[in-house]
């Protein structure tokens, strides 16, 4: 590790936490071992849940990152997807890794066929995971069908179309919307709202530390947000004067 310089790691095994008392040595190895290392790992919900209060061990072994894919705020999707848990152990997972000071992004995706009504209580459920703690990433995707997942072939029964050649293929941007089931004018209220509102409403500690000190700001800050409360229930965001206030003080429009 000192040889080159490793300072820190990134597990991508979703298994990661499939089995607790694994991650548990492995986090106790590193704390014995004196090994000042920072570390991240994807991870299902299920995992984290199980972890319970040892996830205090985790962070103690340097643990600073996760990537959880709470997929749904619908539990008739999750069901539909066969993710093996509930819209609670969402709620779960975020409470405990908030508890232990554990940065998380947590990803969504909305339209898949089939699934009705999926996208309002996936932004709800968005919401309360970052009202829990305004340090974590929401991530909201849509669904894009690719071939030999289980549900290409009902996507094909729903009315999509694929590329029919591999220059069609290499050119899918999955970032936008893809299938005919989705209205083309929730992509805009979607991005908006995991790319601005949830950090608007909740956000992360070094905004609010960094506003603090001043006042004025501070101040104009607690008004906006008010105001910006009422238009969000109806999800509406044609007037972003936030998004413009926060770009003359910070020089971005979104948090990240």
């Amino acid at each position: 590790m000192t040889d080159y310089g490793l300072d820190g790691i990134k597990f991508y095994d979703a298994n990661f936490f499939v089995n607790p008392s694994r991650a548990i040595k492995f986090a106790q190895g590193l704390i014995d071992n004196n090994l000042k290392i920072r570390w991240g790992a994807s991870a299902h919900l299920k995992g984290v849940v199980r972890l319970g209060d040892n996830l205090a061990k985790m962070k103690e072994s340097g643990l600073n990152r996760l990537l959880i894919g709470a997929e749904s705020g619908s539990q008739v999707a999750l069901d539909y997807m066969n993710k093996g848990c509930t819209v609670e152990d969402n709620i779960r997972a975020a409470e405990l890794c908030a508890k232990y000071d554990i940065p998380v992004s947590f990803t969504f995706i909305v339209g898949m066929p089939g699934v009705k009504d999926d996208l309002s209580p996936t932004l709800e459920l968005a919401l309360k995971m970052k009202k829990i703690s305004g340090n974590f990433d929401v991530n909201i995707h849509f669904y894009a069908p690719f071939p030999g997942t289980p549900l290409f072939d009902e996507s094909i029964k729903y009315g999509y179309q694929p590329p029919t050649n591999l220059q069609g293929w290499s050119s899918l941007d999955y970032y936008v919307i893809q299938t005919p089931w989705i209205d083309k004018k929730e992509e805009k209220k979607v991005r908006r709202f995991g790319d601005f509102y949830c950090d608007f409403l909740y956000p992360p500690t070094w905004f609010l530390e960094d506003i603090r000190s001043r006042p004025i700001l501070s101040q104009t800050y607690k008004v906006l947000r008010h105001i910006v409360e009422l238009p969000y229930k109806v999800h509406f965001y044609g007037l972003p004067v936030e998004m413009n206030w926060l770009k003359s003080i910070t020089g971005k429009k979104t948090f990240q």
